[in-house]
């Protein structure tokens, strides 16, 4: 089957995971057979500028303009489309266009974008929830999309031309997670539209038998729990080592936090070898997010490593974590140095056997190679 991808590259000022789960998804595909098109825009280049965003909006609520001969002429060629992050590249001409095609349309749902302008029901590093699927009236008087009030009425008013698309029932919904399923219903969304397809994370180098410190991996943001580690950290000097690896807008805070702990090393970004140095000897990944995520790809590589894992219980933790035989969920920062400690005497056995297992299980290349091929042959029957 040829498969047609639609994704707004994230900006770079907002690095987003979901690239890369883009990339992941069309190499399932293509390992199961399918030919994969990618039809992407640079999010960067389309709103760059003021004067750059004032014309991003008269094209997406313009209903054709001369780019749009060449998006009717590719969505031609699809049997299937998939649509990830729709915004700023699906202009209302072009979801006429698809609209119009007839071609089976898949919506690939990562976030929280239906009920909130930024996507994560986060505001100022703290759970929001003043928006939903009927006003974000409050996401455009707090300026929510990109610190910007000119940005959050153009996503406001984008959201609305969306939603009205995605209401025709031919469209069928895909969730990262159980999470994003419920959160899909609970929005209005019926039960017979929406599958769930996690995502995978290739297999990573297993953690060192001597392993012995902790991995806090991610964008350095306040919602990811980095302000609360290093807050238990440096009250903490008994824990062992944690190794901070990421970047974000908290990054020169870090760098001078750390300078004052003496059981924390901050690596900046790290990848290939460089970071499978530091990921080996780290037998816990700590994961404290303070929001309800998605996903969490950190999670499944976690689980791919054999690491245990000491996470908050919310969003997607429990999925991850069976308490006591791969690490613990913990309620309160209280309880964090001491499901650290416990995690620490757990064995490797033990490790290998459940977060390993787990991974290959439902997180591998193939665990979720088998659930795609699922899904392409149920929504491509029904387009027939």
């Amino acid at each position: 089957m040829q498969i047609g991808q639609i994704h707004s590259i994230y900006r770079s000022s907002i690095p987003s995971g979901e690239n890369m789960t883009v990339e992941d998804i069309s190499n399932v595909l293509k390992s199961i057979g399918h030919s994969v098109s990618l039809y992407s825009f640079d999010s960067d280049s389309l709103v760059q500028s003021r004067l750059s965003v004032a014309k991003r909006a008269l094209q997406i609520v313009s209903s054709r303009y001369s780019e749009d001969r060449v998006f009717e002429e590719w969505v031609s060629k699809q049997e299937l489309i998939q649509i990830h992050n729709a915004f700023p590249g699906l202009t209302l001409g072009k979801l006429e266009i698809l609209k119009e095609s007839g071609v089976p349309i898949v919506r690939v749902i990562h976030n929280y974008r239906k009920t909130c302008l930024s996507g994560n029901h986060i505001r100022k590093g703290n759970p929001c929830f003043k928006c939903n699927v009927n006003s974000q009236l409050n996401g455009v008087f707090f300026g929510c999309y990109n610190n910007s009030y000119l940005m959050s009425i153009f996503v406001k008013t984008y959201s609305k031309l969306l939603k009205k698309f995605e209401d025709d029932t031919r469209v069928r919904y895909v969730a990262v997670s159980n999470v994003i399923s419920e959160y899909l219903k609970n929005t209005g969304i019926a039960p017979n539209r929406i599958l769930v397809a996690p995502n995978s994370v290739p297999q990573h180098q297993a953690i060192n038998f001597n392993a012995s410190e902790v991995l806090l991996l991610g964008r350095l943001e306040a919602e990811k729990g980095i302000l609360k580690a290093l807050d238990i950290w440096s009250k903490n000097s008994n824990l062992p080592i944690l190794n901070i690896v990421g970047s974000g807008s908290l990054e020169k805070y870090v760098k001078i936090k750390v300078q004052g702990i003496s059981n924390v090393n901050f690596h900046g970004y790290l990848k290939g070898l460089s970071l499978e140095r530091v990921t080996g000897r780290c037998k816990v990944a700590l994961i404290l997010n303070t929001w309800d995520e998605p996903f969490g790809r950190t999670f499944a590589e976690a689980l791919a490593r054999g690491q245990a894992i000491v996470a908050y219980d919310r969003g997607m933790a429990s999925e991850f974590i069976f308490p006591g035989k791969n690490g613990f969920l913990v309620e309160h920062d209280s309880d964090v140095v001491n499901a650290v400690e416990q995690s620490m005497i757990l064995t490797h056995e033990s490790l290998n056997s459940v977060s390993r297992s787990l991974w290959n299980e439902k997180y591998s290349p193939q665990a979720v190679k088998n659930i795609w091929e699922n899904i392409v042959l149920k929504i491509g029957k029904e387009g027939t």
